[in-house]
């Protein structure tokens, strides 16, 4: 395991940061210096981008288009509004719901305690946040069995399932590089972290997929087992053209009528495609729900692995498709 850090000025390098461990490079990058805006870029692939001066900005399309779902929910009893989130990155979501919602109380699962200790050095989170970090495994976590430490304190100084529930927002971003491990990618997985959720919560996972969307069609009908609604939001040129990017799925027990409007999210730069109700369902199709006994790692993001299934010579889209940029 090895740790290098690269602090030059803004005008000699663009790369402030860089780390090798448990086999992933992470990267951090200053992509517009008026803005303090950092790029975190794991295995080739952008995970997060940060505005240290606005929170509220955010570059990525997934990661804006969940956002917008949080800006429409209600808080809990006593005005309360927990978040959970299962991978962290660079936190991107974490400042916006800080500076949206000054108090609410956040819990980020994430294996890479070093690293991310590492981030918050460089990219501290705005004062008065109130963010918790559970270092773990995600799905040791939900299974309850963890071995890492809340806010520091060790595995037997806390019980043993999470330290959160009645979460009104669950979000599920678990990319190691651009691979989500089958592990949390199952009924059993997802199913615990239901369980940890408020009755009128929203859940929302961001995979990876390209055409055909054989592996996120049976992620979605896994999900929609634990949910009495689904939503399927993605860049709407996936549906038409052989483009692999981030498909987000979300997952209520409540109407998601943010969803059902026309032209959502309103005035967005890059309007997603919505798919939910009857047009979720379609899409969903045959698809079967996956158990642990079948589930397995996402599609490699690669145009060849996805050729049985177009019929053009297809690419990537949103943080996928930066990663092929920063190449040329």
């Amino acid at each position: 395991m090895t740790i290098h850090r690269l602090w030059w000025s803004v005008n000699e390098a663009k790369l402030v940061y860089q780390s090798a461990l448990n086999g992933q490079r992470a990267e951090l990058e200053l992509v517009d210096p008026a803005a303090l805006s950092y790029r975190l870029v794991v295995d080739g692939i952008s995970q997060s981008q940060v505005c240290l001066t606005d929170p509220l900005a955010i570059e990525f399309d997934y990661a804006r288009y969940i956002a917008r779902v949080l800006d429409e929910l209600p808080p809990g009893p006593d005005s309360a509004f927990v978040v959970a989130h299962l991978g962290g990155g660079a936190l991107t979501l974490a400042r916006y719901v800080a500076a949206t919602r000054s108090s609410a109380v956040q819990y980020v699962v994430e294996s890479e305690a070093e690293r991310t200790t590492d981030l918050l050095g460089i990219l501290p989170l705005p004062p008065g946040s109130d963010v918790r970090f559970l270092f773990d495994d995600a799905r040791a976590v939900i299974d309850g069995c963890p071995a890492g430490s809340l806010n520091g304190a060790s595995a037997s100084e806390r019980p043993g399932p999470p330290p959160w529930s009645g979460a009104q927002a669950t979000i599920v971003d678990l990319w190691a590089g651009s691979t989500i491990a089958r592990r949390v990618a199952s009924l059993q997985f997802y199913s615990g972290v239901s369980r940890l959720m408020a009755p009128a919560g929203v859940f929302v996972a961001n995979l990876i997929d390209g055409p055909g969307f054989a592996w996120s069609r049976r992620q979605a009908a896994t999900i929609a087992t634990l949910f009495a609604h689904v939503a399927i939001v993605m860049d709407g040129r996936m549906l038409a053209d052989p483009l692999i990017g981030n498909v987000l799925v979300f997952g209520a027990d409540v109407p998601l009528d943010m969803l059902s409007e026309p032209g959502w999210p309103a005035g967005d730069r890059n309007p997603p495609a919505v798919l939910s109700g009857e047009r979720a369902t379609r899409w969903i199709g045959d698809a079967s729900p996956v158990d642990d006994t079948e589930a397995t790692d996402s599609p490699p993001p690669r145009a060849d692995y996805f050729a049985r299934f177009s019929k053009g010579p297809g690419g990537l889209v949103g943080t996928l498709g930066d990663a092929v940029r920063r190449q040329h």
